[in-house]
């Protein structure tokens, strides 16, 4: 699971290392409801061994990790049945062994349910959509009961990969994240030995300048825009991938 380290000036780390890999991107829409795959052969398509699972961190709103977090997870399209699990003291959950809330029509994917509970604080609910036997994640944000989300701020995921102009991956690769906008901003991200990385930004700046060099190549330098926060609950998602020169 994913380990969150905190870094000067409201940014954290994700160490690539050490991370599930994302199979399907944040609040990804959900997929065809009730898909019935007329004509397809089920047999032995929903089974016990279904590898389908949805993992994440859950934050507070300071951007720490909340341990002790219940979630339910439910088959959107069939609710019948519902499974519980709870986040660990780093603030991580894994949900797997879903195959009892999996329908014949679920034979391509599932849209799960998600319901994060704690004491004190708002729920949140949200839907994702994952194939079979993909990861699915959701990083949500509780806000405790009586404060008001705050909806001008920016919280995102920022993951990707370093390549080297052949497209390979780049080896002893570096990245620096800046901004622009807040000259004070300077986030060195991890990045594994296959050129992954993530990087955690909270109450990031819209704007954002992506450094990326590795021994051998040209540095490559260039500024993304971060969509505006859609909920103010959840964690978005971002991906960009560096080509270095040569």
């Amino acid at each position: 699971m994913m380990e969150i380290r905190p870094t000067p000036r409201r940014a954290f780390l994700l160490r690539p290392a050490l991370c599930l890999a994302i199979g399907v991107a944040l609040a990804a829409p959900p997929l065809e409801a009730r898909q019935r795959n007329e004509g397809a052969d089920i047999t032995g398509g929903v089974s016990d061994r279904d590898n389908t699972r949805v993992a994440g961190t859950v934050f507070d709103p300071e951007g720490n990790p909340m341990p002790n977090v219940n979630i339910w997870v439910v088959n959107h399209d069939s609710p019948a049945n519902r499974q519980r699990t709870r986040t660990r003291k780093t603030g991580t959950y894994l949900a797997r062994n879903l195959a009892p809330l999996l329908e014949e029509f679920n034979l391509e994917g599932i849209n799960l349910r998600l319901t994060f509970e704690r004491d004190g604080y708002r729920s949140v609910e949200t839907t994702i959509g994952v194939a079979r036997n993909a990861l699915g994640t959701v990083h949500p944000i509780l806000w405790p009961e009586g404060q008001e989300p705050q909806t001008d701020a920016i919280y995102a995921l920022l993951t990707g990969q370093i390549t080297t102009p052949e497209g390979k991956p780049a080896k002893d690769a570096t990245l620096r994240i800046g901004s622009p906008e807040d000259p004070e901003l300077s986030v060195e991200a991890e990045v594994d030995k296959n050129g992954t990385y993530e990087a955690l930004l909270w109450a990031a700046p819209r704007v954002l300048r992506l450094d990326a060099a590795a021994p051998g190549h040209e540095a490559s330098s260039q500024e993304i825009s971060l969509t505006e926060q859609a909920r103010p609950d959840l964690v978005q998602v971002a991906t960009y991938d560096i080509s270095l020169g040569g």
